[in-house]
């Protein structure tokens, strides 16, 4: 805590945004608002706050893949640092399975449970990121078997 008279130094921080957003699934029902609803939450927030285009890593439909997601999952766990914030968004298909009680996302390009990535791989990825802040959000459209 800074002493009276002294100023508090401000921490420029970089903000990056992770989107992954799919409606042509390649082996599973297709979608129709994914990818739509992700480019106008991305407009609004490159126009009206501080992100960049140029730290944004966005993968819809065909390059969505399941390889390229976690190469980019990857790449911000070693790339970013205390000083960077990241915002991860994901639109699709989401997958549960009920006798192991486990949650999936699923890629463009998988039809098999055993090919999606679970919530726990995916959260190991995330909390491997060690940014000031990340925030996920993801919105799946879910189907029990």
């Amino acid at each position: 805590m800074p002493r009276a008279g002294q100023k508090n130094k401000a921490v420029k921080r970089n903000n990056y945004l992770f989107f992954i957003a799919i409606d042509k699934y390649q082996k599973v029902a297709r979608l129709n608002n994914c990818v739509r609803d992700a480019r106008d939450v991305l407009s609004v927030l490159l126009q009206k706050y501080h992100f960049k285009k140029e730290r944004l890593v966005a993968l819809f439909d065909e390059k969505a893949t399941r390889a390229n997601i976690i190469r980019y999952l990857q790449y911000f766990a070693e790339k970013l640092t205390e000083n960077d914030n990241l915002l991860i968004y994901f639109a699709g298909h989401g997958y549960y399975n009920q006798t192991t009680n486990t949650g999936y996302l699923v890629p463009v390009d998988k039809g098999n449970f055993w090919d999606y990535i679970s919530n726990d791989d995916f959260l190991r990825y995330v909390a491997s990121i060690k940014t000031f802040h990340t925030f996920s959000g993801l919105c799946y459209f879910f189907k029990a078997k």
